[in-house]
Parts: structure tokens; sequence; C-alpha cells
């Protein structure tokens, strides 16, 4: 079976309430259904993303449990996923450290320059 292709970039985000810095993963694709499926999470204690497809079956809804899974499995408990929330026309995420809704979007890199910079990218 062929892996399916990600294509996407790396979005820096810092939180406005405690300087805590992270990333997220930005899926791209020519149409909609091409990242149908795919969800990231980032490591909170390292400069990582971990890429996934969610099983067939699986929505939005059922990303934490999904989560919870893939963490036991990997033996991780360090993962977390950013869930993107649009308020007052801004994309905001909640901080996974403190929690407050203001980590705000930085700049945006390639996966490359992500990789040359020292960040890591696992796909799973």
């Amino acid at each position: 079976m062929t892996r399916r292709r990600i294509d996407g970039s790396v979005l820096r985000l810092v939180c406005g309430a405690c300087q805590t810095a992270t990333v997220d993963f930005i899926f791209r694709g020519d149409v909609d259904y091409a990242t149908e499926g795919l969800v990231s999470f980032t490591s909170v204690e390292r400069d990582e993303l971990v890429l996934a497809e969610l099983p067939a079956g699986l929505d939005d809804a059922s990303v934490e449990r999904f989560l919870a899974e893939l963490s036991a499995r990997l033996g991780r408990d360090d993962l977390r996923y950013l869930r993107p929330d649009y308020r007052d026309n801004r994309l905001t995420y909640q901080c996974p450290q403190c929690g407050a809704r203001e980590l705000r979007p930085g700049r945006e890199l390639s996966t490359a320059a992500y990789r040359r910079s020292g960040g890591v990218v696992t796909r799973v």
C-alpha cells in the first residue's frame, strides 16, 4: 500500500500570555479531500510535529481519543492537538502550556526549512 503524500508548511506560534513557542502543521491540497483525515500533533517538550492520518470513520470530534491511543502506542505524553479557533476574524489556538486562547500565528516555514532549523517532523 502506497503512503499518502502530505504537503504543507509549518506555522510557528507564540502565546501572548505565557510566551510559550510551539508549532502547527498547515496541510495543503489542491482540493479539500486531499487533506481530509490528516491531523498534526505538537510536542510540548521538543520542537517536533507528529503527522497522522485518522483511521476511516473517525472525524474531528474523535481526534482527542485518537491522540490518547497514539500517545499510549508511542509511549509518549508530550503530544497535544492544537485546534484552530477563529475569533473576531483572527486565527488563534489554545496554548498547550497555560490554556489561554492567546497562541497566535507567527512565521510560516516550509517543512524543509523547519527541519534545517532543528525541527523534527515525524509521520506515523
